[in-house]
């Protein structure tokens, strides 16, 4: 039986984090386990396109908060000059 692992107490619901000035607001909790087996818990941030302000999410690992996207998938796509998928 694999261990479950637990939200994280830090992260509540509405925790607001702030990365190069840019707040990022946690909208939800889902429970997640990695093709090797590994359980986890996924955290869904929502904040705002760096470049064109529109509102995006974005799911980070529990374990792992680092370097979160600062522009929506489009804006990112475009950057890097890549079409447009919808």
């Amino acid at each position: 039986m694999k261990a479950l692992v637990k939200v994280d107490p830090r992260f509540p619901l509405g925790t607001v984090a702030e990365w190069k000035g840019q707040e990022y607001r946690l909208v939800a909790h889902q429970g997640h386990v990695w093709p090797d087996g590994r359980p986890d818990i996924l955290l869904a941030w929502e904040t705002d396109c760096l470049n064109c302000g529109e509102p995006f999410e974005q799911m980070t690992a529990q374990r792992k908060l680092r370097d979160p996207a600062r522009r929506c998938p489009a804006c990112t796509r475009k950057r890097k000059g890549l079409p447009i998928l919808n």
